[in-house]
């Protein structure tokens, strides 16, 4: 699930801003 949001942060970009703390908005 990780690779999948790092791989696509613009699908999760609630969970890639939790998990990798960048600012994704």
């Amino acid at each position: 699930i990780i690779k999948k949001i790092k791989e696509t942060p613009k699908v999760y970009p609630r969970q890639s801003n939790s998990i990798s703390k960048k600012p994704i908005k």
